[in-house]
């Protein structure tokens, strides 16, 4: 019960977009989702900041501290990102720099490294990927899609982000390339796309190559003594 509605909290927060909120000094910011466009121009900042993952798992404070503590200007600059909301702030030089050094001037080390926290340990997609089965249904997928025959069958392209995901949304919602990378969040864009219902065909024999049971045929459990039952009775009237 716990789980569902911890699970339900979190699929709330990231279907409303909603921002985290944060006082830094007298001023009352937020932290708001990260989009495709903000994820590609933070990317950078996150690899010179030199995080340890494993560090980051066992002891999240200690390894922001340590961060903070040896690059706090990019920290700063990191954080500032993701305190904007529109695309024209988020590439104005004057904007970020002025909005980095109130972080800068007004939030002691601590204040930054539970900052930097809050942005780099968000879990929520991971969390709604796993508790909803989506990753299980992607395996599913890929299992049927080796079974298919796919002997004539050619396919180009995807070899960036630009075809293997902004082009399919675009294509398929019909947005600009400015929404998918600044209006909609990155956690909603990827949901959106991995969870979208999608119908394969089967033929019979790619069907059986999948070992997938048709829908007049019965499943038998091995953990049900009447299906076991079944099956010997079987077995018996129709000896190989």
């Amino acid at each position: 019960m716990k789980n569902d509605i911890e699970i339900g909290i979190k699929i709330a927060m990231v279907l409303t977009d909603t921002p985290i909120g944060i006082q830094v000094g007298r001023r009352h910011m937020f932290i708001y989702p990260q989009t495709l466009g903000k994820m590609y121009l933070t990317a950078p900042l996150i690899k010179q900041l030199g995080i340890k993952d494993d560090n980051l798992k066992l002891n999240p404070l200690i390894e922001a501290l340590r961060v903070v503590s040896e690059n706090r200007s990019i920290c700063c600059k990191l954080i500032a990102y993701h305190t904007l909301h529109k695309k024209s702030d988020i590439l104005s030089s004057r904007i970020l720099k002025a909005r980095e050094n109130i972080i800068f001037k007004f939030c002691d080390n601590d204040d930054i490294a539970t900052l930097l926290i809050t942005i780099l340990s968000d879990n929520k997609l991971h969390d709604i990927i796993t508790e909803c089965g989506i990753d299980k249904e992607a395996e599913r997928m890929e299992k049927i899609n080796q079974a298919k025959d796919s002997s004539n069958q050619y396919i180009f392209g995807g070899r960036t982000i630009w075809g293997s995901l902004i082009d399919s949304a675009c294509d398929r919602y019909k947005w600009t390339i400015d929404y998918v990378l600044w209006e909609i969040s990155y956690n909603n864009l990827t949901l959106m796309m991995k969870d979208k219902i999608t119908s394969i065909y089967l033929s019979d024999e790619e069907r059986k190559k999948a070992h997938i049971p048709s829908a007049t045929e019965k499943v038998f459990s091995g953990d049900n003594k009447e299906d076991i039952m079944e099956l010997i009775r079987q077995s018996e009237e129709n000896p190989i």
